[in-house]
């Protein structure tokens, strides 16, 4: 009886498990930011998934629920240059969502070129690439960049002239403000890393992180020892790890 009970529980876990990584398999990657910075202009070049942006998935999956999943596949399916006329038409809109300033004068973004890869798989968010440029005062004093919270969350990396490497890369959850000290600007030390993906961590389980949860609980239903269940679940975090 009680096997019973225990097959039947774990095969109504297994179908949530299913569903709820089923709609969380297309989870959308933050977006990534270059800000380079010379003495008097600033290149800014964004990979995002434009469809995500224009269909306003971008804080959740990229393959849209609810009313917004038709919109993305349609636009999902869109060759590049057809994609990029459906683009450039919203893009001012788009812009309206950039604040960024120095010193608080606020910077104006020209638009520069758009790429858009071929449509490939389209259940897998598609990286276009969106460069802006525009003058800046100086590369000094108080920097300070917020995009609209719709456009989910953002990587930000810092760099100066030609640098190969950024000065300053910080994650900012969706609608935050990243800011630096340009004069004073330094990496972030291994600790300061370790603690912002601590909490990154903790958000990617609670609340975003269900079928996670869902998945040990699953293991721990289906084995009878411990040794078997810590085994397993080291494995799916290793793996897990990996992926990230």
């Amino acid at each position: 009886m009680i096997r019973s009970i225990l097959r039947l529980f774990t095969g109504v876990i297994y179908i949530v498990v299913t569903a709820v990584t089923m709609a969380q398999a297309h989870e959308n990657k933050p977006a990534i930011i270059d800000l380079r910075l010379t003495e008097d202009r600033a290149q800014v070049t964004i990979v995002l998934s434009l469809e995500a942006i224009m269909a306003g998935t971008a804080n959740h999956t990229t393959s849209g629920e609810g009313d917004e999943a038709g919109p993305y596949q349609d636009l999902r399916s869109l060759a590049p240059e057809a994609m990029r006329e459906v683009w450039l038409a919203q893009e001012p809109d788009f812009r309206k969502g950039i604040n960024f300033s120095i010193d608080g004068v606020p910077i104006d973004l020209i638009p520069g070129p758009v790429t858009v890869p071929p449509v490939g798989d389209p259940r897998t968010a598609r990286d276009s690439v969106v460069i802006y440029e525009g003058p800046i005062p100086n590369n000094t004093g108080d920097m300070a960049w917020q995009t609209d919270e719709t456009y989910g969350d953002t990587v930000l990396r810092l760099y100066f002239g030609d640098a190969a490497e950024p000065a300053v890369a910080d994650l900012a959850f969706a609608g935050a403000t990243a800011t630096a000290n340009l004069s004073k600007v330094a990496p972030k030390t291994a600790l300061g890393v370790f603690t912002a993906y601590i909490f990154v961590g903790f958000d990617h389980i609670i609340p975003k992180g269900l079928d996670h949860i869902l998945f040990v609980v699953g293991i721990f239903l289906l084995a009878a020892r411990l040794g078997p269940i810590l085994w397993q679940v080291t494995m799916f975090t290793a793996a897990h790890t990996i992926t990230l």
